[in-house]
């Protein structure tokens, strides 16, 4: 999932050395991330990814997410889906995500 921040500065502390943060009762987690490319972008892995979470994660570090683009759903990938648009899940794609779902839960 790249996002694209503004106010970037250089003696902010990186925000994917923090996995976690509180905010509104909720536990905000990054599960992996990094940043590339100028304009700077992060690619992130959440573990949900709901209520504005990236948004409130990075407004922690006084961080504006100005872009944000979500590039799959679990395993699945969503290729050239464009915005607005609804596609078909396959039976493939939902196997992958009930698995992946499954596992998830197993592991919490």
């Amino acid at each position: 999932m790249p996002i694209r921040l503004q106010n970037i500065r250089p003696l902010q502390p990186d925000p994917l050395l923090l996995r976690q943060v509180l905010d509104e009762g909720d536990r905000l987690r990054i599960l992996s991330g990094k940043m590339v490319g100028s304009p700077p972008h992060i690619s992130l892995q959440l573990t949900e990814g709901r209520k504005r979470e990236i948004k409130r994660l990075f407004a922690h570090f006084e961080l504006a997410v100005v872009r944000l683009l979500r590039q799959s759903i679990g395993p699945v990938e969503l290729g050239n889906l464009r915005q607005g648009t609804l596609e078909r899940t396959t039976s493939a794609e939902l196997k992958i995500l009930r698995d992946f779902v499954q596992e998830t839960a197993e592991s919490d």
